[in-house]
């Protein structure tokens, strides 16, 4: 059990590190003053396995977004 949570905190950290990293390299100030993103780590099939609590109304359009992304990727191959 132990495992699980330490993988589950540290995915969580990496996600809120993506948004750390986000906001200091942005251009637009929707980012980088109002804060107004999200970041998440999925999986392969495009699931939220982490996410970071920057503003978690955009989640939701991120499996679908993801699942297009996925979609693309293939055909590219």
């Amino acid at each position: 059990m132990v495992d699980w949570e330490f993988i589950g905190k540290a995915s969580q950290f990496i996600a809120e590190e993506m948004g750390i990293s986000l906001k200091r390299s942005a251009v637009s100030p929707n980012i980088r003053e109002r804060m107004d993103h999200s970041c998440a780590i999925l999986d392969r099939s495009g699931r939220i396995v982490a996410q970071a609590e920057h503003i978690p109304v955009h989640l939701g359009s991120f499996k679908i977004g993801a699942m297009n992304l996925i979609e693309w990727m293939h055909s590219q191959a």
